[in-house]
């Protein structure tokens, strides 16, 4: 059977099936899992401590709750550094010796942003450390304003048992931090973890080998740390000399930043950041003074603490 349309008839069906179909789209976009390139998704963060990667990070602050991977290819590049102010503001110690827990190199911790945060996990909160490769150094984590009494750490090399006591720290809520180290960490792992931190709104860092990034995990945020070395370091080191000029900074202490994944916005290029603690940067600045013999007198000098210039990040015990 022939059915013919008039033009007027034809062009109203037209306009009706355009019509659908913007109100498909339209239903297609109020979808919460439907994610738009100009979209920003709004989360709760927490101050970082650094306001150079509070900058870079979404919103200005670590994720208030889910899963981050951090990558690095060894030790001393800042990886438990970087999370040092944090752990200070969940955890504060006593003020005691000049030390207190503001952040290491501004003072965004007093942003209003995070005072519903710290308020919210005050009181007998814990801060978890699973697996970490040496022994925390209670001496120098207190010197961060960290209440050491107030760290779980759980040694163990068994992987299940590392999985197992992880899951359990997280999903009891207890602790709105958690510290982990893993050889590898698979994406059922990590969807695992990552459903379970959101679920009982608490942050978790994940340690993983620098070849693991290589593997899409569905976690907010990916981050890798590694030394920054530039040219000119090199040639000095070549060539055997210890001495810098007074404008060159001592570049084997900067971490170089890649925020790889950002969950709901674009990535950021790689930027360097100083992770130093004032009271170690002041003692190694003095040390490059001594090395340049600007003034002798500071040789003859007792410092209050050590000077080493192999000393980088991380307060671990040997």
């Amino acid at each position: 059977m022939m059915v013919a349309f008039s033009a007027f008839e034809a062009k109203t069906l037209s306009d009706l099936a355009i019509k659908d179909n913007h109100l498909a789209i339209e239903q297609l976009l109020q979808r919460g899992d439907l994610w738009r390139g100009d979209q920003v998704e709004q989360q709760q963060v927490i101050d970082s401590g650094f306001s150079q990667l509070n900058k870079h990070l979404l919103h200005g602050g670590w994720p208030a709750k889910g899963l981050c991977e951090i990558f690095y290819a060894g030790e001393g590049v800042g990886e438990l550094t970087i999370m040092l102010p944090l752990m200070a503001s969940l955890i504060p110690a006593s003020v005691h010796r000049g030390i207190n827990n503001k952040s290491f190199n501004d003072s965004s911790s007093c942003d209003h942003r995070y005072q519903h945060y710290r308020c919210a996990h005050q009181g007998d909160t814990l801060v978890s450390l699973v697996s970490p490769p040496h022994i925390p150094y209670p001496e120098a984590l207190a010197m961060q304003g960290i209440d050491v009494r107030r760290l779980l750490w759980v040694d163990t090399a068994n992987r299940k048992d590392q999985l197992w006591a992880l899951e359990q720290i997280i999903s009891s809520g207890v602790s709105p931090l958690t510290l982990c180290w893993l050889d590898k960490l698979t994406v059922t792992e990590s969807r695992r973890i990552q459903l379970a931190a959101e679920k009982s709104g608490t942050f978790c860092v994940c340690y993983l080998p620098e070849a693991a990034k290589a593997q899409a995990h569905p976690v907010h945020l990916r981050v890798q740390l590694s030394r920054h070395r530039t040219i000119q370091q090199h040639r000095i080191e070549q060539q055997g000399h210890l001495a810098r000029q007074d404008n060159e900074r001592d570049d084997r202490l900067v971490t170089q930043i890649n925020i790889i994944k950002r969950r709901g916005s674009w990535p950021v290029p790689e930027f360097n950041l100083s992770l130093l603690p004032p009271y170690l940067a002041a003692s190694l600045n003095k040390q490059s003074l001594i090395n340049q013999g600007v003034n002798q007198n500071l040789a003859a000098m007792k410092p209050s603490l050590p000077l080493s210039t192999n000393v980088f990040q991380g307060p671990w015990s040997s």
